[in-house]
């Protein structure tokens, strides 16, 4: 028996014939994740309620592009160490722009990047669908 693609499985309904809509889409969980972390970025700012509300905007929207990135790209070898990669290449040049902390920022995107890293290569493999709750 030909082993069926795991994508196929995510986004086909053998039993209609048609695709289904499927909120497990790589770029949906990146999109999803981006949005979380976001907010998570976003509210120690407006607790310390010192940074300008243009300057929070754009790390939260620059937080949803990173999660689409990720989610889009192909994963190669574990999704956290390409998940942190991408999330410090991509948020370098804001925070450098913008005089962000440097320890508030690493934290954030290797934290951030890793969790969607995870999420998102753990969906791609199928390993939810697979065996859920667990492990592949």
């Amino acid at each position: 028996m030909p082993k069926k693609d795991k994508l196929e499985v995510i986004d086909a309904n053998p039993a209609e014939g048609k695709p289904k809509k499927s909120l497990r889409r790589p770029w949906l969980i990146g999109l999803y994740m981006g949005g979380v972390l976001g907010l998570f970025e976003v509210l120690p700012m407006l607790i310390d309620g010192i940074v300008p509300p243009i300057q929070m905007a754009a790390f939260f929207i620059l937080r949803v592009a990173i999660g689409f990135v990720i989610g889009t790209a192909p994963l190669w070898g574990y999704g956290v160490l390409q998940g942190m990669f991408l999330s410090i290449i991509l948020g370098a040049p804001l925070a450098l722009m913008v005089n962000a902390r440097y320890d508030y920022f690493i934290l954030f995107a290797l934290v951030g990047g890793g969790i969607t890293g995870y999420i998102v290569k753990r969906f791609r493999d199928g390993g939810e669908i697979d065996n859920p709750g667990g492990h592949r």
